[in-house]
């Protein structure tokens, strides 16, 4: 259950928060490819429940992590 995505501005670094699986996944090959980018858990790399998604003008990634009630 996919409930959010971002892109960089060239929409090759894709990331989705895969909610019902309690991972995010990318790709940096507008698609083609995905891989891991965290999992379930409570640690770091580690997500339960994520919704949402936002990169800023850096590239740094901001997930809304909410079944750990908290941001990574």
């Amino acid at each position: 259950i996919p409930e959010a995505v971002t892109a960089d501005i060239t929409g090759t670094l894709i990331y989705v928060a895969d909610t019902g699986n309690n991972r995010i996944q990318w790709s940096t090959d507008s698609g083609a490819t995905w891989r891991i980018f965290a999992s379930f858990g409570a640690g770091p790399n580690q997500v339960r429940a994520p919704q949402g998604l936002a990169l800023d003008s850096n590239g740094n990634l901001y997930v809304a992590d909410t079944g750990n009630r908290g941001w990574i």
